[in-house]
């Protein structure tokens, strides 16, 4: 199922960050490195991670995918700096949670499948640590959803 939901992650929230930018070659980007990760999901099930390993490799890109979108999208605000509530700005939030998330989990996405081969506990410990970062993100992502405006 992960070997699908990555993909599907990186796509949906990319595909959020397209209206944040003004740029027409940053939203060209945005939409070639969904078509390129899509691509490399497919590859990395084929050639690198069957889909009984879990998929460190997509994840680790992904975060540094979404990390770089989050920054960019700050880049983008503090260069303007005509924003003075960030924090009424879903955007902003989205960006903030997204970096918190993916920087987190990237670390323990690509050491799992070697911390397998140890002990369960370091196992078990950074399963935690990922749900917990799950729902941080989940509840940042409801709050960016009570801050979008409504059209």
């Amino acid at each position: 199922m992960a070997h699908i939901y990555i993909p599907l992650e990186y796509a949906i929230l990319s595909f959020i960050y397209l209206k944040a930018f003004n740029s027409k070659i940053v939203n060209k980007l945005i939409i070639a490195s969904v078509l390129l990760f899509i691509l490399f999901c497919a590859a990395d099930i084929v050639y690198l991670e069957s889909l009984n390993v879990y998929n460190s490799y997509p994840r680790v890109i992904e975060s540094l995918l979404m990390v770089s979108l989050g920054l960019l999208y700050f880049y983008q605000v503090f260069k303007d700096a005509g924003k003075t509530d960030l924090l009424a700005d879903p955007y902003f939030m989205l960006s903030v949670a997204v970096i918190i998330n993916f920087a987190g989990s990237s670390v323990i996405n690509s050491l799992f499948n070697v911390m397998l081969s140890y002990s369960r506990e370091y196992t078990r410990l950074s399963i935690m640590v990922l749900n917990l970062l799950n729902i941080f993100f989940n509840v940042m992502l409801v709050l960016v959803l009570r801050r979008a405006p409504r059209n």
